[in-house]
């Protein structure tokens, strides 16, 4: 029982562990999963504001650029060379042109006041020292040229701000070509770029709201999966405890004489091997009594066969108070008993058998209104030598010890006679 309780606890112990290792694992993979889903998001924001600005400016290429009036915050392009850069139609009004470049910078400004997303325009080779890159953008222009990738991007955390920064090349089109060929840029080169640098704080709160929730949800399912195998590991415990329980009766009824509570004969006979191989393996000697109560038979004749049954338990008590724990009572059958004593020489049974014998010659047996006086034979074998196997040498001690009962029988009862097994 104790090993199956113990069985049944390191199960839901291991059962636990494994539950809080799948969970942890499997929040850990929702974890990376969530971040890799936000930053796939905010890649595809930015890359949405970056077509919006490629189309303004398509659209301003496609038209030769457009004309707004000039104001305190717009002011002329000086790094635009046109001769109809500025139109002045009077005093008050007086139009300047905007190229796709310089609409994408005022555009950028815009943005920020309204949206916190940035905008630069920017090249290895800038007309306006405004475009100038920075180190960032510096190197994805240089990886546009080298391997011609499509995109970058990073997330960047500045001034307690943290941006996600994306960029794609600007290829040379023929629109370009009329301010850019001085500069040695052929159709189809990489002018520049532009980066956009979008707030990364939203996503990231999104990121913990979501996987904090994902960490309830796992705790939740574990508490409540745990909760489950645990009850079904107690029931089963129990179960098992109460199937110990039968079984443990059982196998007291299958070994032991139901009126006496020693042995019954055929634990005796399985006992009696059991120590003939162990004592054979040990080189020590074994011993072997068997008795029974003289005048029995007249007992049950004369008070019945209830008041020989409570004799019969009595003499069973006497016997096993009578002899040591290691040694071994049965009930052989009918009123003979029986004593298995390992370790023990002929001499020290025939000691015992005797002791045996005197306390059941010294005391009355209670029957119903009467004490009942009896006496004991008792015969005694004691093997040795161990040169017979196991089963033979068995058959050898009981024949042996019952010869030993009935010469004490015939010499008078209330005595004790010994031989050896192997003489």
């Amino acid at each position: 029982m104790l090993t199956s309780k113990f069985s049944v606890k390191r199960f839901i112990a291991l059962t636990l562990i494994l539950i809080i290792t799948v969970g942890i694992l499997s929040w850990k993979i929702n974890q990376t999963r969530t971040k890799q889903m936000y930053r796939e998001l905010a890649v595809q924001m930015a890359k949405s504001y970056f077509q919006m600005i490629l189309v303004q400016r398509n659209w301003n290429a496609d038209h030769g650029g457009v004309y707004i009036p000039v104001t305190e915050q717009t002011k002329p392009n000086k790094y635009l060379d046109d001769p109809l850069r500025n139109l002045k139609f009077s005093e008050s009004l007086t139009l300047t042109k905007i190229n796709p470049a310089y609409m994408t910078r005022l555009l950028s400004e815009k943005a920020k006041e309204y949206m916190s997303v940035q905008f630069h325009i920017t090249s290895l080779n800038p007309i306006n020292p405004g475009n100038t890159p920075d180190d960032w953008e510096q190197i994805s222009l240089k990886l546009f040229e080298d391997t011609r990738q499509s995109s970058t991007w990073e997330v960047k955390s500045y001034k307690k701000s943290t941006y996600l920064r994306y960029m794609e090349p600007l290829l040379m089109e023929k629109e370009c070509l009329k301010c850019h060929a001085k500069q040695g840029y052929k159709l189809g080169d990489i002018r520049g770029g532009i980066s956009v640098n979008i707030p990364y704080a939203p996503f990231q709160e999104a990121i913990r709201k979501d996987t904090t929730d994902a960490a309830i949800q796992h705790i939740l399912f574990a508490a409540i999966l745990f909760s489950v195998i645990y009850i079904f590991g107690r029931k089963t415990l129990a179960g098992e405890q109460e199937l110990s329980k039968y079984s443990s009766r059982l196998k007291t009824l299958a070994e032991t004489d139901a009126l006496t509570g020693v042995f019954n004969r055929r634990q005796i006979l399985q006992s009696l091997m059991d120590l003939i191989h162990r004592s054979r393996a040990g080189g020590q000697p074994l011993s072997f009594i068997i008795m029974d109560l003289d005048g029995f038979k007249e007992v049950n004749d004369t008070f019945g066969h209830i008041v020989g049954d409570k004799v019969l338990a009595q003499f069973a008590n006497l016997i096993c108070q009578n002899v040591r724990s290691i040694d071994i009572v049965g009930r052989y059958g009918g009123d003979e008993f029986v004593v298995i004593l390992p370790e023990t020489t002929a001499k020290d049974a025939k000691f015992t058998a005797e002791r045996i014998r005197s306390a059941v010659a010294n005391r009355g047996f209670k029957g119903a209104d009467t004490d009942i006086h009896l006496t004991a034979s008792l015969g005694v074998a004691t093997a040795t030598h161990f040169q017979m196997g196991d089963k033979k040498l068995r058959d050898e001690l009981l024949n042996k010890a019952d010869t030993s009962l009935y010469t004490a029988k015939r010499k008078g009862k209330n005595m004790v006679e010994s031989i050896n097994a192997e003489g």
